[in-house]
């Protein structure tokens, strides 16, 4: 059994680490992402991270931690709470960010607000972690936890501190932000006007759900982690038990739940993402210079041509065209020819004065 999960969990992570470091590639070469995008890109980060700690817990992480006692303990105990305590940060600032959307949007571009979001979150989970790598230390072969600077009880009070701000606290502010938007829920289900409009509010109506899923069990789960760390916090205790059957489904289920949850969520509504994939299978085929047509005859390979108007007038918006078989020279705008014509008296002379003239001194017919 520990065997089995063991594999399915690298399985799992090196799969994670290959799609979110692809989302993140993506994000990062676009020109100007929208905030919700750079809150994803910002969850696949944190994702990818907390892949590579799962590797290396269930690989060589004991062979290191023997040979490395002094810092790696305190050091991967700090990891884990930090990526704990950020996870359900980043999914409120999703949620905040979606709920940003539905309302007013008085500042068009937040990319600067969300920046400073993100930066704030990290701060805040590392600012909770840091009890855990203090309270980690090496003994008997193995990372033990042991009081807080020798006490026991404030120790107790600072992980009693750490789940009510990582896991009530943030479920509850989920729970109220979902509460305030609670009138837009009816108008999410039952919205059937644009296209592009509706299949983008895919994304804010799958996040609601996967957020009321996430707090059912964010919460207990908190509750049920602080009474153990605090009951079990003694001189010397393990930190994980060896060979727990338990344990290890644990590990693979949390690491199964948060893995792939990036990419949903970013591909759920995006229809820019899915012109940009299927473009790129498309670009493939045609670079092999000929393709099958539905006759199974085969025909040389046409690019795709686009064409857009050389001017367009205020109010209205560039359009493109696209001809599946070329140029289209009928819309083509026309070439503007001048026809040569003899000018007139009063174009060559416009002053009267000066055409009264030449017209006594017979220059009437000069250009």
């Amino acid at each position: 059994m520990e065997a089995f999960c063991k594999r399915l969990t690298t399985m799992v992570c090196v799969s994670s680490v290959v799609i979110n470091g692809w989302i993140l590639g993506i994000v990062l070469k676009t020109k100007k992402p929208r905030c919700i995008n750079i809150l994803i890109a910002n969850w696949s980060l944190l994702t990818i991270l907390a892949s590579l700690l799962s590797m290396f817990d269930i690989g060589e992480g004991s062979r290191l931690i023997t040979n490395c006692t002094s810092f790696m303990c305190p050091l991967l105990s700090f990891l884990r709470t930090w990526f704990t305590n950020m996870y359900p940060l980043e999914v409120l600032s999703l949620v905040a960010e979606a709920c940003r959307q539905l309302g007013p949007r008085f500042d068009a571009d937040g990319s600067h607000l969300t920046v400073r979001r993100i930066l704030t979150c990290w701060l805040l989970a590392g600012l909770g972690a840091v009890q855990a790598g203090l309270g980690t230390e090496y003994a008997m072969g193995k990372c033990v936890k042991v009081g807080l600077v020798g006490s026991e009880v404030l120790g107790g009070v600072v992980e009693l501190w750490r789940g009510v701000v990582f896991h009530v606290g943030v479920g509850g502010w989920m729970i109220l932000l979902m509460y305030k938007n609670r009138g837009k829920f009816t108008f999410l289900l039952k919205f059937t006007g644009n296209w592009k409009l509706s299949s983008r509010l895919k994304r804010i109506r799958f996040l609601f759900i996967y957020t009321i899923i996430f707090v059912i069990f964010w919460i207990p789960f908190g509750i049920a982690l602080c009474w153990y760390q605090i009951n079990e916090v003694g001189p010397v205790v393990l930190e994980m038990k060896e060979n727990a059957p338990l344990a290890n489904l644990a590990k693979t289920g949390f690491t199964l739940y948060m893995a792939y949850t990036p990419m949903v969520i970013y591909w759920a509504g995006d229809i820019r993402l899915e012109e940009k994939f299927w473009a790129k299978f498309s670009m493939q085929k045609a670079s092999l210079g000929k393709e099958a047509d539905d006759d199974g005859e085969e025909m040389s390979g046409i690019s795709m041509v686009t064409i857009r108007k050389s001017s367009t007038s205020e109010g209205e918006s560039e359009e493109e065209e696209e001809d599946e078989i070329g140029v289209d020279y009928g819309k083509m705008p026309e070439p503007k020819i001048d026809v040569w014509r003899p000018l007139t008296m009063e174009e060559k002379w416009p002053c009267p004065h000066c055409r009264h003239l030449a017209q006594l001194s017979g220059t009437e017919f000069l250009v």
